[in-house]
């Protein structure tokens, strides 16, 4: 039986449809079939050599041990006639910038959804006071984050997401269910 953590990090790469509930409203037509299968084959191929590419260079038995494979793997690869003769620093530009990428579409998300508890009435000083409490906070969780483990304090935040995202799963249909009948 595999552990909660272990569950709770491979689940990690499906959870990008929680996005939806924002970015859902921007979609004026409906997608057609073939461009959400290719959405898809894409998405399992990205998934697909992000898993084995690794585990073909590292060995099964060795991949493990690493806490971030990729890099490890792109340091062992030169490029021997380019300006740039190690692949890391161009694979840690890209690594970087997908990583920044997706923070500001998870605040976005974030802000949105805490702009949505308030009042319907969306007003600039709503709008600051939620900033302010995400720098704050955000603030806040760096000067803490010194003092604790960040790898630990990240387990304990997929774990609690994947356990949320199951809550938020089931109760939207129990809402959209209840909501039909």
């Amino acid at each position: 039986m595999p552990k909660i953590s272990a569950v709770a990090v491979a689940s990690y790469i499906f959870s990008g449809y929680a996005n939806i509930i924002i970015f859902n409203r921007l979609f004026k037509v409906k997608i057609k079939r073939i461009n959400l299968l290719v959405i898809f084959e894409i998405s399992l191929l990205t998934l697909f050599t992000s898993v084995m590419i690794p585990i073909g260079m590292h060995g099964i038995d060795s991949v493990g041990e690493y806490m971030y494979p990729w890099i490890i793997m792109v340091d062992t690869i030169r490029l021997p006639y380019s300006p740039i003769e190690r692949a890391l620093f161009i694979f840690l530009m890209l690594y970087v910038n997908i990583s920044l990428i997706s923070v500001a579409v998870h605040w976005h998300v974030a802000f949105e959804l805490i702009k949505g508890t308030f009042s319907e009435k969306n007003t600039e000083k709503k709008n600051r006071l939620v900033l302010t409490l995400f720098f704050a906070f955000s603030i806040l969780a760096v000067i803490r984050i010194d003092y604790m483990h960040p790898e630990k304090l990240s387990m304990y935040w997929l774990v609690a997401r994947l356990f949320f995202e199951v809550l938020a799963v089931f109760g939207f249909f129990f809402f959209l269910r209840r909501r039909k009948a």
